[in-house]
């Protein structure tokens, strides 16, 4: 079996939202063999920069494109094919772009693999190492508190037992932060569990406020506050100890040496490795193996689309160490481009029967968002 063809997608829907968030386009990959079998992936980045690296021509040794890379390969070489196209893109890449695009490759083939062997992928990544797996809805935060009584109200009736509230109305000021976190709090009721993402909206404060607003989120009984720093100070991140509260990050990681770091410094309590930006499932599934190592919970970051979703969610599988897993909530006409056979039901996930990642392109579908 040998792939004869890589294609890329570029979908965007026609209105950019207030929001700003990475649900507003797509970057995809399909992989095509021989024997007519496909492979779908996905890069959660700029997809422009994407298509960029995967179509980039010949320079020099460290320096090529992924489509000479991949082309022509077994898929069955995932690891060597892997280790090439670092080794392709080293003079510009050992992380960042270079390393989201190269997910994308991967998961690609990670798909094909598991329809090959007709197999879904958590069992070829050892699982399934659970029996089920507790999905949280996560949701942008509304600006309006007096919103969160609909928002919450609507992910009980559909049986989440958790919520994830980020971005959004967050970030204004502390005392409009914490309107919003009481809200969602009493809008959940006691039998729901709340997280918070503060992501970019909280990265401009110093560490003195974001203890105090850990502390604020302990009041609440949060179950746990994400990305409270830039994905670059490490050293915050491993200082930060706030009884009563987890403290969860990673979805910024592109490289495992990121990880590395977080984890040695002590602060993490989950994980949240994206497998369409940290190297796919090559290199998630030892980011996570790592975590474990470290005692560090698992919980995948899966927010741009149902490609991802399947992705993280074959990763949890195969993890002893996963905690609970990301469901989008979030309405955005560019899921419906993905057919899924993965499904939350009543707040949870069962092991993936569907050989591969359990996804496929719907071409009459994207056709109506590509771009390029």
């Amino acid at each position: 079996m040998r792939i004869v063809e890589l294609e890329t997608f570029i979908l965007r829907r026609p209105d950019v939202i207030e929001a700003g968030d990475s649900s507003q386009d797509l970057f995809l990959v399909e992989l095509r063999t021989d024997d007519g079998l496909t492979g779908l992936g996905e890069a959660d980045s700029s997809p422009e920069v994407m298509r960029a690296i995967v179509e980039a021509p010949y320079s020099h040794e460290v320096c090529r494109g992924l489509r000479e890379v991949v082309v022509g390969r077994d898929p069955a070489d995932r690891e060597a094919v892997w280790r090439d196209m670092y080794a392709a893109t080293l003079f510009y890449g050992r992380g960042g772009a270079a390393m989201q695009a190269m997910s994308a490759i991967d998961l690609a083939l990670w798909d094909l693999l598991g329809k090959a062997a007709a197999q879904p992928v958590h069992r070829l990544l050892g699982g399934p190492a659970l029996d089920r797996l507790r999905a949280y809805s996560s949701l942008l935060m509304p600006h309006d508190p007096a919103a969160l009584a609909g928002l919450l109200g609507e992910q009980r009736a559909l049986g989440f037992s958790a919520v994830k509230l980020g971005w959004g109305g967050l970030g204004r000021s502390v005392a409009a932060d914490e309107r919003l976190v009481a809200a969602a709090r009493d809008a959940a009721g006691p039998e729901m569990d709340v997280m918070i993402d503060m992501g970019s909206h909280g990265w401009q404060r110093d560490f003195a406020a974001v203890e105090a607003f850990a502390a604020m989120l302990v009041r609440y009984g949060i179950f746990w506050l994400e990305e409270p720093f830039h994905p670059d100070d490490y050293a915050s991140y491993a200082r930060l100890r706030v009884p009563g509260l987890r403290i969860a990050t990673g979805e910024e990681e592109c490289a495992e040496w990121g990880f590395e770091t977080l984890l040695e410094g002590g602060g993490i309590d989950v994980i949240q490795p994206d497998p369409a930006r940290a190297g796919g499932l090559t290199r998630c599934r030892r980011i996570a193996e790592l975590a474990a190592d470290h005692g560090v919970a698992l919980a995948p970051h899966a927010w741009s689309s149902p490609v991802v979703r399947a992705a993280a969610v074959h990763l949890s599988f195969a993890s002893p160490n996963a905690l609970i897993q990301e469901y989008s909530r979030h309405p955005t006409p560019l899921s419906a481009t993905i057919r899924s056979t993965i499904e939350a039901r009543h707040g949870w996930l069962d092991p993936p029967a569907e050989p591969g990642l359990g996804v496929s392109l719907d071409r009459e579908a994207a056709a109506r968002y590509r771009v390029g």
